[in-house]
């Protein structure tokens, strides 16, 4: 049986105290199944996914995305991580600029409004699609981690810290991810 979830998110927010908001960060642990599969086996203690987002200048914020997908449980890897914007602002305006990214293949970004939805819960604004292939082949799981850098003008990490539009399911998060290969015989998709 192909069991369904999103991990949800557990949040916690660290602000630099002060006029300047310069390297205030906003950090997303994901290690909540959706109640429908959390029977799932992982190969890890959660969090699974670590997502922090830094103000490191005027409209620049840098995302670090890090995963703890046991790799020697299978090939657990992620297939879509999905954020939120701030809604009175236009996601498509922003620009995301991949850096070093270990052991993983550069996933595709798509930006829109409420664009994207995760399966069987909200709605997002950004969407980072990773290869779905095995882990030799540049799936995201393992201990890999990538590093982008977002602009785009007045952002700073908090920019990022909003709830999913309501799409049924689950309930509404500020982050999701849809990791495949997981459970007993990596059949699952989480």
């Amino acid at each position: 049986m192909r069991a369904k979830l999103i991990v949800g998110i557990g949040f916690l927010c660290v602000l630099t105290l002060g006029a300047w908001r310069a390297n205030a960060s906003v950090t997303f642990d994901l290690g909540t199944p959706f109640p429908d599969s959390a029977a799932v086996a992982w190969g890890t203690a959660p969090p699974w996914l670590t997502a922090t987002f830094t103000t490191t200048g005027t409209g620049t914020v840098e995302l670090v995305l890090q995963s703890r997908l046991d790799p020697s449980f299978g090939t657990e890897g992620v297939k879509g991580w999905y954020f939120n914007f701030d809604p009175s602002l236009d996601p498509s305006v922003l620009t995301i600029t991949p850096g070093t990214i270990s052991g993983a293949t550069a996933p595709s970004i798509s930006r829109g409004e409420d664009a994207y939805k995760a399966d069987g819960d909200g709605y997002y604004d950004i969407w980072f699609a990773f290869a779905t292939t095995g882990v030799a082949s540049g799936r995201f799981g393992g201990n890999d981690w990538a590093e982008f850098t977002i602009t785009g003008t007045g952002i700073t990490e908090n920019s990022f810290d909003f709830f999913s539009v309501g799409g049924g399911g689950q309930g509404a998060y500020r982050s999701a991810a849809h990791v495949l290969s997981v459970g007993g015989e990596n059949g699952d998709s989480a």
